[in-house]
């Protein structure tokens, strides 16, 4: 699961600055959203004082602060959001909050997250519909003998009156949304909206 473990290092870039997340969503404060939290996941994952468990708790409720978790699980459905009866919307968003955390706050180890030496920003450039495409790269440590791999992830960010939000992030040129929307709006075209989130209980129900 290298992938999931490094797509959770990618989300937990935006998790660093709840306070950011949470104010005016003006193009500046998306940038400095962007550019102050590499320096805080780098803390946060070499912090000494803090168990496993404690940060797995910290990210938790920060990756639902900074990620929006709506807008994504609406655009993993793709038509079938717009066609799924009321009564079943709700259950879909909160489950699938559930799950997109515990799918990635859940392959957090301690190891891992010791073995990131930094993360850069390479660029921010502002796109249109009020997003920001930011490229980072996450420099790993080496073993003595071999340098560490690096990573590099771009993750977009979108602009609104109340709040800078995390819309996708892509890894080696992969989208998360492209992902999902794969995988999820299949589902739901053989097993409906219900299938999809007995899917997604099941899986959190099995670990």
């Amino acid at each position: 699961m290298k992938n999931a473990k490094t797509l959770l290092f990618a989300l937990a870039l935006t998790l660093t600055a709840p306070a950011l997340a949470n104010a005016a969503a003006a193009p500046s404060a998306c940038q400095t959203f962007s550019t102050t939290m590499t320096t805080r996941i780098v803390s946060i994952f070499h912090n000494t004082k803090e168990t496993p468990m404690e940060k797995r708790t910290d990210l938790t409720k920060l990756f639902q602060q900074a990620v929006d978790t709506n807008w994504i699980g609406k655009f993993a459905l793709g038509p079938y959001w717009r066609t799924a009866p009321q009564q079943e919307r709700q259950p879909y968003l909160s489950t699938f909050q559930d799950y997109l955390t515990y799918i990635y706050v859940s392959k957090f180890h301690a190891d891992d997250a010791a073995k990131i030496k930094d993360i850069k920003l390479l660029s921010i450039v502002p796109q249109s519909g009020n997003r920001i495409y930011v490229k980072s790269v996450i420099e790993r440590q080496g073993d003595g003998k071999n340098p560490g791999e690096n990573t590099q992830v771009d993750y977009i960010l979108k602009q609104s009156p109340h709040q800078c939000q995390v819309h996708d992030i892509k890894i080696a040129g992969v989208s998360l949304l492209v992902t999902l929307r794969s995988e999820f709006s299949a589902l739901a075209s053989s097993a409906g909206i219900k299938g999809v989130i007995k899917q997604m209980r099941n899986r959190l129900a099995s670990d």
